[in-house]
Order: C-alpha cells, then structure tokens, then sequence
C-alpha cells in the first residue's frame, strides 16, 4: 500500500521506481552487495521493457534469455567464454541437425570394451 492508502501492485511498484532513478532502492542488498551496478540496470531496464504495456513492443522470451546470457558472460574471462561458446554452437548444430533425437553414439573407443 502507498502512503495514501492506495494498493500497488509490485510492477507498478517495480516501474515507479525505474521513472524515478531509485530502482537501486527495491534490489535486495544483497543483491546490490555482490553484483555490478551496470548489470543490475541492464537486467532492470530489460524488465522494464518487458513491462511494456503494448504486448507486441515487448521482447520475447528467446531475446530475453539472450539479453540475460549476455549479461551474465560479460564475466566471463575471454577463454572459458570463447569454450562455452563453441560448447552453444555445438549443441544448437547438432539440434538442428538431429532434432530432438535421443539417439547416442560411441566413439570407436567404447565399442572396443564390447
């Protein structure tokens, strides 16, 4: 409830606060304490957006989920970066190729045992 005895719900909340410049302020301290301040706007500012009143302006969960992973591996040191990567590429290739198959293949290796 708002000091005039209005009730708010936690996006108007949310959105009241990012117009304001004090979106800091509903971030949990702890929250706050151990994340970059530059990553806690991004992420509030992709929320926002996905606030947006008009359904079609918002993003989609696809470019949600990346804007995220984008966040998240700018900490990332270069090299295991440039591995997960290869690691995505990899499992999207092979999605792409094989569907969702539940197939596995052994390697030359793991016939051998047999």
């Amino acid at each position: 409830m708002t000091r005039f005895g209005e009730h708010r719900s936690l996006a108007t909340h949310f959105m009241l606060a990012m117009e304001e410049d004090r979106v800091m302020s509903i971030f949990d301290a702890k929250v706050v304490k151990e994340g970059a301040t530059d990553d806690l706007l991004a992420v509030a500012n992709l929320a926002m957006r996905c606030l947006n009143l008009n359904g079609k302006s918002r993003p989609t969960m696809k470019e949600v989920a990346a804007e995220l992973e984008a966040i998240r591996m700018s900490h990332v040191p270069s090299t295991l970066q440039t591995k997960y990567e290869h690691m995505m590429y990899e499992e999207d290739f092979s999605a792409i190729n094989y569907g969702d198959s539940t197939s596995t293949f052994n390697s030359c290796d793991d016939n051998i045992g047999m």
